[in-house]
C-alpha cells in the first residue's frame, strides 16, 4: 500500500511540474545590474523581441533591483526589475507551446504611466512572440487614466481591449491566457486582473480579444517574450515573478513548489483521515495545515517528518474537491501543494 501511495504521489507531482514552462522571480540575480546578461535574458534594440547581443545605442536594459513584490497564493519575491521609458528591450525564450492553453503571468507595481498617445500597435511594454522576433502573437500596454492606470491586451495588431482602472503604487497580478483553437485566426487572448487564487479559474475573464483584422494565428510554437522599454510610452515601476504554465492550477505557488520539488503530498486516502507525505530530509518540528479552496482551515497540527514516506492521521475530509496542504518549518520555510480528494 505504501509503495502504491508513493507511486500515485510521484505521478501527481510530475503532472504539476509538466505544466510549468517558465518561472523566474529574479531572486538569484545581482541587484543594480541590467537584467540582460543574467539568467537567459538578453537585449538588442534592433530586434523588437529584444533577443540577441546588444547592438543598440547605450544598451541599457531594465535593471534588477531589491524590491519585494508579492501576491496571495501566487508567490513573494525579494527582487524585481525596474522599468521606465527609453531603455533597451530585454527578452528570453521559453519552452514552446503549440496547442491547448498558455498562461503567462507577472506582478506589477506602477507609479506612473503616460496618456494613450494613439491607436498604434507599438505602445506596449510586454510582447509574446511565435518562433521569431517579429511574429508578435500578443502584447500588453499600460496607460494613465486619471487616478490610476488601465491595462490593454492586443492579439497581433488587432483591436485593443482594456481593463478597468487600477490604482498606482499597489501590487497587481496580471495573467494572460492564450487559447489555441483549430481554425484560422481564431485563437483567443484573455486577461485576468488580480484573480483570487483560493478559487478555481474564473469562468469569465476581464477582457478577451479574438478574430478580426490583424489577429494572425502563427502556426509555429509560442516560445519567447520581452519587456519592451525602448519607447517613450513605457510605464514606470516594477515587475516581478514571471511565470508561464499550461494550466491555471499550476500558477499557484509555483515558486514554493519549485524550491522544494522533493516534497510529495498525497491525499488519495484523505476521506479516511490519512495523508501521505514524502519528505526529502528529517524535520524535527513542522506545522501541517490543510485548507479548503475557500481558505478555511480543515486541520492543523504540529509534527515531525522523517526522510521517507510519512503517513499522518487527519480529520477525515468527507467532501470531494481541491484542498491545499501547507508544511511550515520553524526556520520559516514553507511548502504548499494542492491535493484532490475524490
Amino acid at each position: 500500500m505504501t509503495r502504491k501511495l508513493l507511486l500515485l504521489a510521484l505521478f501527481s507531482n510530475f503532472a504539476v511540474f509538466s505544466q510549468l514552462i517558465f518561472n523566474d522571480d529574479f531572486t538569484n540575480y545581482t541587484a543594480g545590474l541590467p537584467l540582460s546578461g543574467q539568467g537567459t535574458w538578453t537585449n538588442n534594440s534592433s530586434l523588437n523581441a529584444g533577443l540577441g547581443s546588444c547592438t543598440g545605442l547605450g544598451c541599457v536594459s531594465s535593471s534588477v533591483t531589491n524590491y519585494t513584490i508579492s501576491y496571495p497564493n501566487y508567490g513573494t519575491a525579494s527582487k524585481a526589475i525596474s522599468i521606465s521609458s527609453n531603455q533597451d528591450a530585454v527578452g528570453t525564450t521559453f519552452t514552446g507551446v503549440t496547442s491547448g492553453n498558455l498562461y503567462l503571468s507577472f506582478a506589477v507595481n506602477f507609479s506612473a504611466a503616460v496618456n494613450d498617445p494613439s491607436s498604434s500597435a507599438s505602445q506596449d511594454f510586454f510582447r509574446v512572440m511565435s518562433s521569431g522576433n517579429y511574429n508578435t502573437t500578443f502584447r500588453m500596454g499600460a496607460y494613465n487614466s486619471g487616478g490610476g492606470f488601465i491595462i490593454f491586451i492586443q492579439k497581433g495588431s488587432g483591436a485593443k481591449v482594456y481593463s478597468t482602472v487600477l490604482p498606482f503604487n499597489q501590487s497587481h497580478l496580471l495573467v494572460m491566457k492564450y487559447v489555441f483553437n483549430p481554425g484560422t485566426n481564431d485563437d483567443t487572448i484573455s486577461l485576468f486582473v488580480n484573480p483570487d487564487f483560493s478559487l478555481p479559474e474564473p469562468t469569465t475573464t476581464i477582457q478577451s480579444s479574438d478574430g478580426g483584422l490583424g489577429t494572425t494565428d502563427y502556426v509555429n510554437a509560442i516560445d519567447r517574450m520581452n519587456f519592451r522599454s525602448n519607447y517613450s510610452t513605457i510605464p514606470t515601476g516594477y515587475i516581478g515573478m514571471v511565470k508561464g504554465t499550461k494550466s491555471w492550477s499550476s500558477l499557484l505557488s509555483i515558486s514554493d513548489i519549485q524550491q522544494n520539488p522533493t516534497f510529495i503530498i498525497n491525499g488519495a486516502n484523505a476521506k479516511n483521515g490519512i495523508v501521505s507525505i514524502v519528505s526529502p530530509r528529517n524535520i524535527e518540528t513542522a506545522t501541517l495545515k490543510i485548507y479548503d479552496i475557500q481558505g478555511k482551515i480543515v486541520d492543523i497540527k504540529s509534527t515531525s517528518l522523517t526522510a521517507a514516506v510519512n503517513e499522518f492521521s487527519i480529520t477525515p475530509i468527507p467532501t470531494s474537491g481541491t484542498y491545499i496542504v501547507e508544511i511550515s518549518e520553524n526556520t520559516g520555510n514553507k511548502f504548499t501543494q494542492k491535493i484532490f480528494v475524490n
